[in-house]
């Protein structure tokens, strides 16, 4: 027998076996009952005083693989003996509605899901004394594992089926479902959160009833409870998903409850907008009533103002008619006259030249060829300067354009190369910076001089000096080598560029200065000296630009020296630090006091490259390359202009010298073919003078410049031609001297005629005996008589030159008569140029008169049209408003009518 205490002190999995009568307890929990044994002479205590746990061993079912895997479907969804399972409490969102769960509290797991009240006790003898090493067991060592045990496949009856339909009553009555439903007693954050607790609750029962039934169902009939497994399983996922169809539900009903709030709000902010609008609209309709009387007060101006407008039209469109009308006229007019001006004086020049052919006037002829063969020689010659003048005028626009743009290119490639050096240097600037308030930093921290700096401190600065040497390195590679070469050989090309069209300039400028007495005044030669300070100060500029363009190209503004100042000694660093990191030198005090030293002289020469790179002016200027770009772009087109102003006045000078050659020769005609001259002789002479010191002048530029033209090589190529112009410059200087030596025997044959005039009045008096005479044949076939007395003797050396001694011809008094009708038709020639010129005077009078008053016409109509541009303005305008009232007023009326 064995007493309480030796029963205390059996294992309980051991005394279990020794029971007399065995414990039977249904529990789906633990998944399995302990087959009954019998113990023989074993006397256990009664059942009411039996307080040892329940045999935990399985079934001996469950020790083979094949039935395990054919009741698998029992150990698969098992129930936790903590009440976990398959139910719908996650919808239970106690934190989405403020209210906190307490922590769970550490409970023991009970041994049946089924309450005490309702196990079934069997007595059927007694257990043997059987002990089994069974490796399936599945009793959780702990509750957090949530370890199950095997179902018992032992068979039941009819009672226990019934006894397990009673107490699937009692727990469904305890749950309170229906009086819930009746009295609403639980009270939750919402009904849902009730519901769900409730259902919660009675889903434990159903879990529980519905797995004891699937495992005495299989007891029987293993294929059965499969069956019933599987309705389970099915139900169990319809289950599943209706808690997401009530998550969905419910999500929708929220975002119908926030959409119904912002409808709410924005009902409530339209309200205000129209409560807002229908004050606006007040005020508009207060503002449209006084704008309605000013509208019409402005329509009935505006309808005055147009009518005066059109008058003013009609008015001005009259004024310009008028003025065209009076336009053409006068244009007409001035046709006119200049067609009758132009005939006059052909006709007045052919019957000069008619009058000395047929009087034989030989001198007049000669001066007359001289004068005509000079203008076209010297016309050919400034026409041959004005033509290579704009020849190297293109070439000089087309060279400093040239150069310009080549400029530009180069300065848009050296400005990207500086940009990535500065980019680079800065980068290389901050982490020297960055290292140095480090290395202080480590200095101040550091307690001991060779606790300055760890090693792998070291290596990362190590690291950052051999990436700034590199950087470096790559840098300086473009002060050097075929980069270099290449940016100097183009900046030579650009110096080359320069100095052609600089030399261009000079020659066109030497060349002018020879023909610098054509022009008139001082001013002339003053604006040359100005043209050519001008090319020099330019000149100037671009020399300095290309010398501070190589500067920055080569990199001797420093740059270079910059570079060489900092790579040679971060070399010398780099070996250091190799030699602390790899032979053991040690990183003191005087090693981390030389570095700092040579940071701050590091940063200092990166400043200073800096510095010179960010300046874009010249050298010791105050001028960009921009500016110098500007100025020579003006400088070109000033002196192209004015090269070409000074081809058009040589032009001009050579077409008015002509002119005033052949006034003077007109008038010493007139002079010497009329009896009584109108001109004095003062005038004559002092007109000849003048015009004999220009033609001299003006032949000895011309000559001189070609000259200078031709010993140039202006022509290189063409030989035969610089020959025949050295011809027709000789032929030029002939013709000038032969003119210049005409018009002085002109002048002498004046002086001559006089006195011819004053013997021939004293031969009409009385006279004494008569003494031998010398009759004297001019080179105009004028006889006169003169006493050998008053023959002077300056005359007879000039008359050597310019007379012919001969014999009286026949007929004499018919050669003086024919001599008497010649001056009466120069009179009478003479009297019709002045009539003609005092015609042509009031006719150019009248002319200014005319334009005088056209230029004020003209004003006047601009004036009008001004006004008239005014007016058609303002009638816009108060249409404009017009129609924007009448928007006001149909909107205020839709307004109203809404």
């Amino acid at each position: 027998m064995i007493n309480e205490d030796q029963a205390a002190s059996i294992p309980s999995n051991l005394l279990s076996t020794l029971k007399q009568d065995s414990i039977r307890v249904n529990t789906s929990s633990h998944k399995g009952f302990k087959a009954e044994k019998k113990v023989s002479n074993v006397k256990l205590p009664p059942l009411s005083i039996i307080t040892t746990q329940l045999d935990n061993s399985p079934g001996n079912l469950w020790n083979h693989q094949k039935q395990r895997q054919k009741l698998k479907y029992l150990t698969d969804s098992t129930q936790c003996v903590c009440g976990a399972g398959k139910d719908i409490s996650f919808l239970y969102d106690a934190s989405s509605n403020g209210i906190r769960v307490a922590p769970p509290t550490s409970t023991s797991a009970p041994e049946s899901l089924i309450p005490n009240e309702y196990h079934i006790v069997k007595h059927s003898g007694v257990v043997g004394l059987d002990l089994f090493d069974d490796p399936y067991s599945a009793i959780a060592a702990a509750h957090e594992r949530h370890d199950t045990k095997f179902p018992s496949m032992r068979p039941t009856g009819r009672q226990e089926v019934m006894q397990l339909k009673n107490t699937l009553d009692q727990m469904i009555g305890k749950v309170g479902l229906e009086s819930y439903i009746k009295h609403m007693e639980l009270t939750g954050p919402t009904q849902m959160h009730n519901l769900i607790h409730l259902v919660k609750k009675e889903q434990e029962v159903y879990n529980i009833c519905f797995h004891e039934l699937i495992r005495q169902v299989s007891v029987h009939c293993s294929e059965r409870g499969a069956l019933l497994a599987e309705v389970r399983q099915c139900y169990s996922n319809l289950l599943n998903k209706i808690p997401h169809q009530v998550r969905s539900l419910h999500d929708e009903v929220i975002a119908q409850r926030a959409l119904d709030r912002k409808l709410t709000t924005e009902l409530c902010r339209f309200h205000q907008v129209l409560t807002k609008l229908t004050c606006d609209l007040c005020e508009l309709r207060d503002h449209n009533e006084l704008a309605g009387e000013e509208i019409e007060e402005t329509k009935d101006s505006l309808l005055l103002a147009l009518s005066e407008s059109e008058k003013n039209a009609n008015l001005l469109v009259e004024y310009s008619n008028l003025y065209e009308l009076q336009r053409s006229r006068l244009e007409n007019q001035i046709e006119h006259l200049s067609k009758e001006k132009e005939l006059w004086e052909q006709t007045c020049y052919y019957l000069a030249v008619e009058v000395a052919n047929h009087y034989q006037l030989e001198s007049v002829r000669q001066l007359q060829l001289s004068g005509k063969s000079w203008e076209k020689l010297a016309s050919h010659f400034a026409i041959l300067f004005s033509d290579k003048n704009t020849k190297q005028l293109c070439i000089i626009q087309q060279d400093v354009q040239k150069w310009r743009r080549d400029l530009a290119l180069f300065l848009h490639d050296l400005k990207n190369i500086e940009g990535h050096l500065i980019t680079e240097l800065m980068a290389v600037y901050d982490g020297m910076n960055s290292w140095l308030l480090k290395l202080k930093g480590f200095k101040e921290s550091a307690s001991v001089p060779t606790d300055v700096m760890e090693k792998t401190q070291i290596e990362e600065l190590w690291q950052a000096l051999t990436n700034w040497l590199t950087v470096l390195n790559q840098l300086s590679e473009i002060f050097s080598g075929e980069t270099l070469m290449n940016r100097i050989d183009k900046l030579q090309l650009l110096e080359h560029n320069v100095s052609g069209w600089n030399e261009i300039a000079l020659s066109i400028l030497q060349r002018r200065v020879q023909y610098s007495v054509i022009l008139q005044g001082d001013a002339p030669i003053g604006a040359k000296d100005a043209q050519k300070e001008s090319v020099t100060e330019l000149m100037g500029d671009v020399n300095s630009c290309m010398k501070a363009l190589s500067l920055r190209t080569s990199g001797e503004n420093g740059i270079a020296v910059a570079f060489v100042r900092l790579i040679t000694p971060l070399e010398s660093w780099d070996t250091t630090f190799n030699l602390i990191l790899h032979s053991g030198k040690s990183f003191n005090e005087s090693t981390y006091l030389k570095l700092t030293s040579q940071l701050d002289q590091w940063l200092s020469h990166i400043s200073v490259a800096l510095d010179g790179l960010s300046s874009l002016k010249i050298h010791n200027e105050n001028q960009s390359f921009d500016d110098i770009l500007s100025k020579a772009d003006k400088w070109c087109s000033i002196f192209c202009h004015g090269v070409q102003v000074d081809d058009s006045h040589v032009m001009e000078q050579v077409s008015h010298l002509y002119g005033s050659i052949m006034q003077w020769m007109t008038q010493i005609l007139l002079t010497i073919t009329k009896s009584k001259s109108d001109f004095e002789s003062v005038d004559i002479d002092s007109k000849c003078k003048v015009l004999c010191e220009n033609l001299a002048a003006f032949t000895e530029a011309i000559v001189k410049s070609c000259h200078f033209l031709f010993e140039n090589d202006e022509f290189p190529e063409i030989q035969d031609i610089i020959d025949e112009e050295t011809g027709q410059l000789q032929t030029l200087q002939d013709e000038a001297k032969n003119w210049i030596r005409l018009s002085k025997i002109m002048t002498e044959l004046e002086e001559r005629e006089k006195i011819i005039e004053k013997v021939a009045q004293e031969k009409k008096q009385p006279s004494p005996p008569k003494e031998d005479a010398i009759l004297t044949i001019g080179i105009d076939d004028n006889v006169t008589e003169a006493t050998e007395q008053i023959v002077d003797k300056q005359f007879e050396s000039q008359e050597l030159d310019l007379y012919t001694e001969q014999d009286l011809p026949e007929g004499r008094g018919g050669q003086l008569e024919e001599t008497e009708k010649l001056v009466i038709a120069m009179d009478e020639l003479n009297s019709k140029l002045s009539t003609v010129q005092v015609e042509v005077t009031a006719e150019k009078e009248r002319a200014d008169k005319a334009e005088k008053l056209l230029q004020a016409a003209e004003s006047h109509i601009e004036q009008l049209m001004s006004e008239l541009k005014q007016m058609k303005e303002e009638s816009i305008e108060q249409a404009s408003a017009n129609k924007k009232g009448r928007r006001a007023r149909t909107k205020s009326r839709d307004i109203k009518m809404l």
